[in-house]
């Protein structure tokens, strides 16, 4: 049985790093900071968040009993999905996840990835529409909009 959970405070940094030590390629290719270790990504990670989210950012994660799915954040009240990961051995059932976070974001909603993350790049744009491109901190993002009801 699928059920996500609300996280606060530092308990963030440990889900994130749970995920990500879950997807090796993610750490050495498609991170922002590939190459640079687990904790890098990790407080890469972190710090974007902390500097590029709302104060009503929320952070909740997915797990199927207690196994960990995946994760996802939003805010704005649900205008942003302003993280999300999926583990590698759930991405088969990425509409499932999908549907689960459906609730929690808006009917039109958007998110930005950095343009690196090949396989999330391809992953938004079978489900989004690609808005604009910009750079944060010398880096390519992209960002898209996704329709509610294109979830599944």
């Amino acid at each position: 049985m699928y059920f996500i959970k609300k996280i606060i405070g530092g308990f963030v940094k440990d889900v994130i790093k749970q995920g990500f030590s879950s997807d090796k390629n993610l750490i050495d290719k498609w991170h922002i900071i590939s190459g640079s270790g687990l904790d890098s990504c990790v407080n890469k990670t972190i710090e974007d968040l902390k500097t590029q989210t709302f104060s009503d950012f929320k952070f909740f994660v997915v797990l199927n009993d207690e196994e960990f799915i995946g994760y996802f954040g939003v805010e704005n009240e649900g205008k942003y999905l302003t993280t999300i990961f999926i583990a590698p051995e759930f991405r088969n059932n990425k509409k499932e996840f999908l549907k689960l976070i459906a609730p929690y974001v808006q009917d039109t909603f958007e998110s930005a990835i950095y343009s690196k993350n090949i396989p999330c790049m391809r992953f938004f744009n079978k489900l989004g529409k690609e808005k604009s491109k910009f750079i944060v901190d010398g880096h390519e993002a992209t960002l898209f909009t996704f329709e509610k009801k294109g979830l599944g």
